[in-house]
């Protein structure tokens, strides 16, 4: 992953450098928030959402 950073920002102008932090920063953020969703329904002995378990097994 690191390498594909690196190709990536070679390829692209530095002035691209900020988009990438934004987006690599929401996406860092949307996993923490459902990775402590999952968490905490499962503390609280919620099931786990059918459809998106379903879709791992794939």
């Amino acid at each position: 992953m690191v390498c594909q950073d690196l190709f990536c920002l070679l390829l692209s102008r530095p002035k691209r450098l900020p988009e990438f932090g934004r987006a690599t920063g929401s996406t860092l953020r949307e996993f923490k928030n459902s990775v402590n969703e999952i968490m905490v329904d499962q503390e609280e002995g919620k099931p786990i959402n059918q459809e998106a378990s379903q879709s791992s097994d794939i």
